[in-house]
Protein backbone atom coordinates (compact mmCIF):
# COMPACT_ATOMS: atom_id res chain seq x y z
CA UNK A 1 0.00 0.00 0.00
CA UNK A 2 2.96 2.74 0.96
CA UNK A 3 4.78 1.92 -2.37
CA UNK A 4 1.22 2.66 -4.07
CA UNK A 5 0.42 5.91 -1.59
CA UNK A 6 3.85 7.67 -2.39
CA UNK A 7 3.12 8.63 -6.34
CA UNK A 8 -0.19 9.64 -5.24
CA UNK A 9 0.98 11.94 -2.71
CA UNK A 10 4.12 13.05 -5.37
CA UNK A 11 0.69 14.07 -8.28
CA UNK A 12 -0.72 15.90 -4.97
CA UNK A 13 2.12 17.75 -4.64
CA UNK A 14 2.65 18.83 -7.85
CA UNK A 15 -0.63 19.92 -8.05
CA UNK A 16 -0.11 22.18 -5.47
CA UNK A 17 3.70 23.65 -6.92
CA UNK A 18 1.14 24.19 -10.13
CA UNK A 19 -1.68 26.55 -8.09
CA UNK A 20 1.31 28.43 -7.27
CA UNK A 21 3.25 28.69 -10.37
CA UNK A 22 -0.08 30.16 -11.74
CA UNK A 23 -0.20 32.93 -9.48
CA UNK A 24 3.74 33.39 -9.34
CA UNK A 25 3.14 36.60 -10.82
CA UNK A 26 1.52 37.69 -7.52
CA UNK A 27 2.93 35.52 -4.93
CA UNK A 28 6.70 36.66 -5.81
CA UNK A 29 5.86 40.22 -6.44
CA UNK A 30 4.92 43.00 -4.73
CA UNK A 31 0.75 43.24 -7.02
CA UNK A 32 -1.75 41.85 -5.38
CA UNK A 33 -4.66 40.13 -6.56
CA UNK A 34 -7.59 42.76 -6.58
CA UNK A 35 -8.71 44.98 -9.30
CA UNK A 36 -8.37 47.87 -7.84
CA UNK A 37 -8.09 49.73 -10.80
CA UNK A 38 -11.71 50.07 -10.36
CA UNK A 39 -11.94 52.76 -7.74
CA UNK A 40 -10.78 55.06 -10.12
CA UNK A 41 -14.36 54.70 -11.57
CA UNK A 42 -15.66 56.51 -8.12
CA UNK A 43 -15.17 60.21 -6.13
CA UNK A 44 -12.78 60.93 -4.59
CA UNK A 45 -10.20 58.27 -6.50
CA UNK A 46 -11.79 59.29 -10.18
CA UNK A 47 -10.52 63.10 -10.12
CA UNK A 48 -6.54 61.62 -8.86
CA UNK A 49 -6.48 58.97 -11.50
CA UNK A 50 -7.00 61.26 -14.87
CA UNK A 51 -6.98 59.42 -18.15
CA UNK A 52 -6.86 56.35 -16.42
CA UNK A 53 -9.26 53.75 -17.24
CA UNK A 54 -9.42 50.53 -15.39
CA UNK A 55 -8.60 47.36 -17.14
CA UNK A 56 -11.80 45.21 -16.88
CA UNK A 57 -14.46 47.63 -15.16
CA UNK A 58 -17.11 44.78 -14.82
CA UNK A 59 -14.80 42.68 -11.83
CA UNK A 60 -15.43 45.28 -9.30
CA UNK A 61 -17.04 43.56 -6.65
CA UNK A 62 -13.67 41.82 -5.07
CA UNK A 63 -12.27 45.53 -4.15
CA UNK A 64 -16.09 47.64 -3.37
CA UNK A 65 -17.65 45.16 -1.31
CA UNK A 66 -15.57 41.90 -0.25
CA UNK A 67 -12.27 44.12 0.85
CA UNK A 68 -14.23 46.14 2.98
CA UNK A 69 -16.11 42.89 4.45
CA UNK A 70 -12.45 41.38 5.49
CA UNK A 71 -11.13 44.23 6.23
CA UNK A 72 -13.77 45.45 8.60
CA UNK A 73 -13.74 41.68 10.47
CA UNK A 74 -10.27 41.89 10.71
CA UNK A 75 -10.50 44.58 12.35
CA UNK A 76 -12.74 43.29 15.07
CA UNK A 77 -11.43 40.62 15.58
CA UNK A 78 -7.99 41.46 16.54
CA UNK A 79 -9.23 44.27 18.49
CA UNK A 80 -10.99 41.30 20.45
CA UNK A 81 -14.72 42.06 19.73
CA UNK A 82 -17.33 39.47 17.94
CA UNK A 83 -18.07 41.36 14.48
CA UNK A 84 -22.22 41.07 15.29
CA UNK A 85 -22.62 44.03 13.95
CA UNK A 86 -21.07 46.41 11.06
CA UNK A 87 -22.05 50.24 11.81
CA UNK A 88 -20.44 51.48 8.48
CA UNK A 89 -23.23 50.31 6.37
CA UNK A 90 -26.53 52.21 6.11
CA UNK A 91 -27.30 53.00 9.66
CA UNK A 92 -25.98 49.89 11.10
CA UNK A 93 -26.78 46.40 9.93
CA UNK A 94 -26.18 42.50 11.30
CA UNK A 95 -22.71 41.72 9.87
CA UNK A 96 -21.94 37.59 11.27
CA UNK A 97 -25.75 36.71 11.03
CA UNK A 98 -25.76 37.43 6.86
CA UNK A 99 -23.39 34.79 6.32
CA UNK A 100 -22.30 36.30 3.27
CA UNK A 101 -19.36 37.71 4.25
CA UNK A 102 -17.28 34.35 5.33
CA UNK A 103 -16.18 35.22 8.60
CA UNK A 104 -16.02 32.14 9.94
CA UNK A 105 -14.64 30.38 7.10
CA UNK A 106 -11.89 28.10 8.62
CA UNK A 107 -9.79 29.01 5.93
CA UNK A 108 -10.60 32.14 5.87
CA UNK A 109 -8.18 32.50 8.46
CA UNK A 110 -5.29 33.66 6.29
CA UNK A 111 -7.72 36.87 5.66
CA UNK A 112 -6.85 37.47 9.64
CA UNK A 113 -3.21 36.22 9.79
CA UNK A 114 -1.95 38.61 6.97
CA UNK A 115 -2.52 41.72 5.24
CA UNK A 116 -5.83 41.40 3.71
CA UNK A 117 -4.55 42.85 -0.06
CA UNK A 118 -1.99 40.33 -0.21
CA UNK A 119 -4.35 37.44 1.55
CA UNK A 120 -6.48 37.23 -1.64
CA UNK A 121 -3.20 35.63 -3.21
CA UNK A 122 -3.20 33.13 -0.63
CA UNK A 123 -6.31 32.27 -0.20
CA UNK A 124 -6.58 31.82 -4.31
CA UNK A 125 -4.04 29.47 -4.36
CA UNK A 126 -4.51 27.28 -1.34
CA UNK A 127 -8.20 26.77 -2.90
CA UNK A 128 -6.69 26.10 -6.83
CA UNK A 129 -4.50 23.26 -5.12
CA UNK A 130 -7.60 21.92 -2.90
CA UNK A 131 -9.82 21.61 -5.96
CA UNK A 132 -6.95 19.71 -8.13
CA UNK A 133 -6.19 17.61 -5.46
CA UNK A 134 -9.44 16.92 -4.48
CA UNK A 135 -10.72 16.17 -8.06
CA UNK A 136 -7.25 13.32 -8.00
CA UNK A 137 -8.22 12.00 -4.66
CA UNK A 138 -12.07 11.69 -5.74
CA UNK A 139 -11.13 9.87 -9.26
CA UNK A 140 -7.94 7.27 -8.22
CA UNK A 141 -10.68 6.45 -5.36
CA UNK A 142 -13.45 5.75 -8.14
CA UNK A 143 -10.50 3.33 -9.61
CA UNK A 144 -9.20 5.96 -12.32
CA UNK A 145 -5.48 5.89 -13.52
CA UNK A 146 -2.88 8.17 -12.00
CA UNK A 147 -2.68 9.52 -15.11
CA UNK A 148 -6.54 10.04 -16.14
CA UNK A 149 -6.51 11.23 -12.35
CA UNK A 150 -3.67 13.74 -12.39
CA UNK A 151 -5.45 15.21 -15.61
CA UNK A 152 -8.94 15.45 -13.92
CA UNK A 153 -7.92 17.30 -11.43
CA UNK A 154 -6.07 19.77 -13.35
CA UNK A 155 -9.07 20.17 -15.25
CA UNK A 156 -11.42 21.17 -12.73
CA UNK A 157 -8.59 22.72 -10.39
CA UNK A 158 -7.89 25.25 -13.35
CA UNK A 159 -11.84 25.37 -15.05
CA UNK A 160 -12.89 28.26 -16.07
CA UNK A 161 -15.34 28.74 -13.70
CA UNK A 162 -13.23 28.51 -10.24
CA UNK A 163 -10.37 30.86 -12.00
CA UNK A 164 -12.93 33.71 -12.91
CA UNK A 165 -15.27 33.41 -9.59
CA UNK A 166 -11.34 33.85 -8.03
CA UNK A 167 -12.70 37.54 -7.43
CA UNK A 168 -15.57 36.29 -5.56
CA UNK A 169 -14.28 34.07 -2.48
CA UNK A 170 -17.15 32.71 -1.17
CA UNK A 171 -17.97 31.15 -4.17
CA UNK A 172 -14.78 29.15 -4.51
CA UNK A 173 -14.89 28.47 -1.02
CA UNK A 174 -17.95 26.28 -1.64
CA UNK A 175 -17.38 25.00 -4.95
CA UNK A 176 -13.98 23.43 -4.03
CA UNK A 177 -15.24 20.99 -1.95
CA UNK A 178 -17.49 19.32 -4.13
CA UNK A 179 -14.65 15.81 -4.80
CA UNK A 180 -13.90 15.65 -1.39
CA UNK A 181 -17.57 15.34 -0.36
CA UNK A 182 -17.88 13.01 -3.48
CA UNK A 183 -15.17 11.16 -2.58
CA UNK A 184 -16.38 10.30 1.20
CA UNK A 185 -20.25 9.57 0.05
CA UNK A 186 -18.70 7.28 -2.26
CA UNK A 187 -16.21 5.94 0.97
CA UNK A 188 -19.48 5.50 2.73
CA UNK A 189 -21.87 3.97 0.45
CA UNK A 190 -19.26 1.38 0.13
CA UNK A 191 -19.78 1.26 4.05
CA UNK A 192 -23.67 0.14 3.28
CA UNK A 193 -22.28 -2.10 0.40
CA UNK A 194 -20.12 -4.40 2.83
CA UNK A 195 -23.00 -4.12 5.57
CA UNK A 196 -26.06 -5.11 2.87
CA UNK A 197 -23.41 -8.21 1.84
CA UNK A 198 -22.51 -9.40 5.16
CA UNK A 199 -26.63 -9.06 7.05
CA UNK A 200 -28.18 -12.58 7.27
CA UNK A 201 -31.21 -12.76 4.53
CA UNK A 202 -34.38 -12.64 6.08
CA UNK A 203 -36.35 -15.13 7.67
CA UNK A 204 -39.69 -15.77 6.71
CA UNK A 205 -42.66 -17.00 8.98
CA UNK A 206 -42.20 -20.51 8.59
CA UNK A 207 -38.42 -20.60 9.63
CA UNK A 208 -37.33 -20.58 5.92
CA UNK A 209 -35.84 -17.81 3.90
CA UNK A 210 -38.18 -14.91 2.79
CA UNK A 211 -37.53 -15.86 -0.70
CA UNK A 212 -39.28 -18.56 -2.50
CA UNK A 213 -36.69 -21.38 -4.13
CA UNK A 214 -37.16 -21.51 -8.24
CA UNK A 215 -39.83 -24.27 -8.78
CA UNK A 216 -38.31 -27.32 -10.50
CA UNK A 217 -40.59 -26.61 -13.46
CA UNK A 218 -38.56 -24.06 -14.32
CA UNK A 219 -35.09 -25.59 -14.26
CA UNK A 220 -32.27 -23.72 -12.30
CA UNK A 221 -31.99 -19.85 -12.06
CA UNK A 222 -28.77 -18.32 -13.28
CA UNK A 223 -26.52 -16.55 -10.13
CA UNK A 224 -27.23 -12.92 -10.45
CA UNK A 225 -23.82 -11.45 -10.60
CA UNK A 226 -23.46 -9.39 -8.07
CA UNK A 227 -22.44 -5.51 -7.73
CA UNK A 228 -20.06 -3.57 -5.20
CA UNK A 229 -16.45 -4.99 -4.45
CA UNK A 230 -14.56 -7.85 -3.74
CA UNK A 231 -16.96 -8.41 -0.77
CA UNK A 232 -19.98 -9.37 -3.15
CA UNK A 233 -17.89 -10.81 -5.83
CA UNK A 234 -17.28 -8.44 -7.71
CA UNK A 235 -13.72 -6.52 -8.78
CA UNK A 236 -12.11 -5.22 -5.61
CA UNK A 237 -12.07 -1.77 -4.78
CA UNK A 238 -8.86 0.82 -4.71
CA UNK A 239 -7.00 -0.56 -1.73
CA UNK A 240 -9.45 -3.48 -1.10
CA UNK A 241 -7.51 -7.02 -0.11
CA UNK A 242 -8.66 -9.88 -2.51
CA UNK A 243 -11.41 -11.93 -1.17
CA UNK A 244 -10.30 -15.52 0.26
CA UNK A 245 -11.45 -18.68 -1.15
CA UNK A 246 -14.83 -19.67 0.38
CA UNK A 247 -15.51 -16.54 2.43
CA UNK A 248 -16.00 -13.00 1.31
CA UNK A 249 -13.86 -10.11 2.06
CA UNK A 250 -14.49 -7.09 4.08
CA UNK A 251 -13.93 -4.08 3.14
CA UNK A 252 -12.46 -2.84 6.39
CA UNK A 253 -8.94 -2.96 4.93
CA UNK A 254 -9.57 -0.73 2.36
CA UNK A 255 -12.84 1.96 3.48
CA UNK A 256 -12.13 3.75 6.97
CA UNK A 257 -14.77 2.97 9.65
CA UNK A 258 -18.47 4.59 8.99
CA UNK A 259 -18.44 6.74 11.74
CA UNK A 260 -15.06 8.87 10.76
CA UNK A 261 -16.73 9.25 7.66
CA UNK A 262 -20.24 10.90 8.74
CA UNK A 263 -18.29 13.19 11.03
CA UNK A 264 -15.46 13.94 8.15
CA UNK A 265 -18.72 14.41 5.39
CA UNK A 266 -20.44 16.65 8.33
CA UNK A 267 -17.54 19.08 8.71
CA UNK A 268 -16.79 19.61 5.27
CA UNK A 269 -20.73 20.11 3.90
CA UNK A 270 -20.70 22.85 7.39
CA UNK A 271 -17.34 24.17 6.09
CA UNK A 272 -18.55 25.14 2.79
CA UNK A 273 -21.82 26.48 3.88
CA UNK A 274 -19.91 28.69 6.13
CA UNK A 275 -17.52 30.22 2.71
CA UNK A 276 -20.65 32.48 2.32
CA UNK A 277 -22.62 31.59 -0.67
CA UNK A 278 -25.34 29.63 0.00
CA UNK A 279 -26.30 29.20 -3.84
CA UNK A 280 -23.11 26.88 -5.10
CA UNK A 281 -23.55 25.43 -1.51
CA UNK A 282 -26.71 23.78 -1.89
CA UNK A 283 -25.86 23.04 -5.62
CA UNK A 284 -22.69 21.22 -3.95
CA UNK A 285 -25.36 19.57 -1.48
CA UNK A 286 -27.85 18.20 -4.35
CA UNK A 287 -24.92 17.02 -6.71
CA UNK A 288 -23.32 14.63 -3.49
CA UNK A 289 -26.95 13.92 -2.52
CA UNK A 290 -28.40 12.49 -5.84
CA UNK A 291 -24.49 10.49 -6.53
CA UNK A 292 -25.23 8.81 -3.23
CA UNK A 293 -28.44 7.93 -4.01
CA UNK A 294 -27.71 6.71 -7.65
CA UNK A 295 -25.19 4.65 -6.12
CA UNK A 296 -27.72 3.23 -3.71
CA UNK A 297 -30.52 2.53 -5.94
CA UNK A 298 -27.74 0.31 -7.89
CA UNK A 299 -26.21 -1.42 -4.98
CA UNK A 300 -29.88 -2.59 -3.52
CA UNK A 301 -30.38 -3.44 -7.83
CA UNK A 302 -27.61 -5.82 -8.05
CA UNK A 303 -28.36 -7.60 -4.20
CA UNK A 304 -32.20 -8.01 -5.08
CA UNK A 305 -33.26 -7.39 -8.70
CA UNK A 306 -36.82 -9.56 -8.37
CA UNK A 307 -37.84 -6.51 -6.35
CA UNK A 308 -36.47 -3.93 -8.30
CA UNK A 309 -36.01 -4.50 -11.98
CA UNK A 310 -38.25 -7.24 -12.34
CA UNK A 311 -41.43 -6.95 -10.18
CA UNK A 312 -43.17 -9.76 -12.23
CA UNK A 313 -40.72 -12.39 -11.83
CA UNK A 314 -42.48 -15.26 -10.05
CA UNK A 315 -40.15 -18.25 -8.30
CA UNK A 316 -37.14 -16.58 -9.55
CA UNK A 317 -37.42 -17.18 -13.24
CA UNK A 318 -39.59 -15.79 -16.07
CA UNK A 319 -41.73 -18.40 -18.01
CA UNK A 320 -42.28 -18.35 -21.69
CA UNK A 321 -45.23 -19.58 -23.50
CA UNK A 322 -43.49 -23.13 -24.23
CA UNK A 323 -43.09 -23.02 -20.12
CA UNK A 324 -39.15 -22.94 -20.89
CA UNK A 325 -37.26 -20.93 -17.96
CA UNK A 326 -36.06 -17.83 -19.90
CA UNK A 327 -32.57 -15.97 -18.69
CA UNK A 328 -32.64 -13.26 -15.97
CA UNK A 329 -31.63 -9.53 -17.91
CA UNK A 330 -27.74 -9.81 -18.90
CA UNK A 331 -25.28 -7.21 -17.23
CA UNK A 332 -23.53 -3.93 -18.15
CA UNK A 333 -20.42 -3.41 -16.21
CA UNK A 334 -19.92 -0.94 -13.45
CA UNK A 335 -16.58 -0.35 -12.38
CA UNK A 336 -16.72 -2.50 -9.13
CA UNK A 337 -19.49 -5.23 -9.89
CA UNK A 338 -22.13 -5.34 -12.56
CA UNK A 339 -25.28 -3.74 -12.46
CA UNK A 340 -28.08 -6.03 -13.64
CA UNK A 341 -30.04 -3.87 -16.27
CA UNK A 342 -33.24 -5.83 -18.42
CA UNK A 343 -33.43 -6.44 -21.76
CA UNK A 344 -35.93 -8.61 -23.26
CA UNK A 345 -35.29 -12.03 -24.17
CA UNK A 346 -34.94 -12.84 -27.68
CA UNK A 347 -38.12 -14.73 -29.09
CA UNK A 348 -38.10 -18.56 -28.75
CA UNK A 349 -37.65 -19.83 -32.02
CA UNK A 350 -40.20 -22.70 -32.99
CA UNK A 351 -39.01 -25.44 -35.61
CA UNK A 352 -41.09 -25.17 -38.42
CA UNK A 353 -43.81 -28.03 -38.99
CA UNK A 354 -43.43 -30.63 -41.67
CA UNK A 355 -45.50 -30.59 -44.40
CA UNK A 356 -48.67 -32.72 -44.31
CA UNK A 357 -48.78 -35.48 -46.61
CA UNK A 358 -51.73 -35.58 -48.70
CA UNK A 359 -52.83 -39.48 -49.68
CA UNK A 360 -53.55 -39.84 -53.41
CA UNK A 361 -57.06 -39.53 -54.92
CA UNK A 362 -58.42 -42.66 -55.78
CA UNK A 363 -58.34 -43.47 -59.87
Amino acid sequence: MRHRLVPDLAVCLALLLAAALFYADVLLTDAVLLPADNLFRAEPWRHAAGALVPHNDLIGDQVYQNLPWKTFARDEIRAGRIPLWNPYLFAGMPFLAAGQYGALYPLGAVFYLLPVPVAYEWFATLHLALAAIGMFAMLRTLGAGRFGAASGGLAYGFSGFLVVSMIWPQVVGAAVWLPWLILLGELLVRRADSALVSAPPPVGDAGQSANPKPSKSAGPTPPIPPVGGAATGGRPYEGEPAPATGRPASLKGGVPPAPPLVAALGVLIGTQFLAGHLEISFFVVFALTWYVLWRLVSILAGHRPQALLLPTVSDGARHDAAGAAAPLPPTVGFRGGQFPVWRPSPPARVPPSPPARVPPSPP
